[in-house]
């Protein structure tokens, strides 16, 4: 994409145009920063720069100035990533980027001056009221001759500038944490910015050079290769143990038979309460010449001897 592509021009006069607006509109809002930090704030009052609907208004466009702005950002990124650019178009759509994150830091630091300014004006505003209703509470209980020791109460003055005072500690705290946030988000957003830079940086020179982009491809279907051979592999060794686990087991229960019948021992156990004139043999002889295993019942289970075939 060339510099005199016109959606490209235009959505950069646009920016400008936003840009410009937004620097006009912060020093106005920085004005009335300062004019609060010199106790120029009138509680009161509905106009000029200390007024809640001044404020508020001026607050509010400048918000809505950074959306728009955002999204023109946004929209030249989509249409520098859809066409070939160049270095100075890049650079160009680098440089809208830090001017929006310049005015949204600027914005929301001079809009947390601005509400703990406020807050506080408020706080001594309430404090001054609540000192001038007990001042005028206690000089009518003294006219009135009921103010004593005894029976006179105070006022609970002192223990709601306290709850007052905690509660906008909570709200400075708060304010913190959610600017924290808000920072949080445009970092997320630069960097989302960056790497839909970079792909379609990688993808513009895919588009450039085949031979990169061949390149990427074979490696691609290499990996592809090597994943399905050691799957393969894996599962193969997986059958093989279980086979082997399988014959092994079935192998060994034949030889625990084939030892029991053909063991060196033979175990007798002898029933001596009640002698018997033949031996009960439980189990099958060997032929001759091999060792046979006869197990006896003899009636006495205490004891355990060997014996052998003549």
């Amino acid at each position: 994409m060339e510099d005199a592509d016109p959606g490209w021009e235009e959505l950069r006069k646009e920016a400008r145009k936003i840009e410009g607006d937004l620097d006009v509109k912060l020093s106005s809002y920085a004005k009335l920063g300062g004019m609060l930090a010199h106790g120029g704030y009138d509680n009161g009052s509905g106009d000029g720069l200390g007024g809640d609907g001044s404020w508020k208004s001026m607050e509010m466009e400048i918000e809505s100035l950074l959306e728009k702005l955002l999204d023109i950002n946004d929209a030249m990124s989509r249409c520098v990533a859809g066409a070939t650019t160049t270095t100075s178009v890049t650079q160009k759509l680098a440089r809208h980027r830090d001017i929006l994150h310049e005015f949204t830091q600027e914005f929301r630091r001079t809009r947390g001056n601005i509400r703990s300014m406020r807050e506080h004006a408020e706080l001594l505003t309430s404090v001054r009221n609540d000192i001038s209703e007990y001042k005028v509470l206690d000089m009518y209980h003294k006219c009135n001759g009921v103010y004593s020791q005894a029976s006179g109460s105070l006022s609970p003055g002192p223990r709601i500038l306290r709850e007052r005072g905690a509660i906008h500690q909570i709200n400075v705290k708060l304010d913190e944490v959610i600017n924290q946030a808000q920072s949080n988000k445009g970092a997320l957003a630069a960097q989302r910015s960056t790497f839909t830079e970079i792909q379609s940086k990688l993808r513009q020179l895919g588009d450039r050079f085949p031979i990169i982009r061949e390149l990427l491809g074979s490696i691609k279907r290499k990996r592809s290769k090597d994943t399905y051979i050691l799957s393969a592999v894996i599962a193969a060794c997986t059958i093989f143990l279980i086979v082997y686990w399988i014959s092994k087991k079935g192998k060994g229960a034949d030889g625990l038979k084939l030892a029991f019948l053909t063991a060196q021992p033979v175990v007798t156990l002898g029933l001596s309460h009640y002698p018997l004139q033949q031996p009960q043999v439980y189990g099958s002889e060997i032929p001759e010449g091999q060792q046979s295993l006869r197990i006896e019942l003899i009636a006495d289970f205490h004891r355990v001897r060997p014996s052998r075939n003549n």
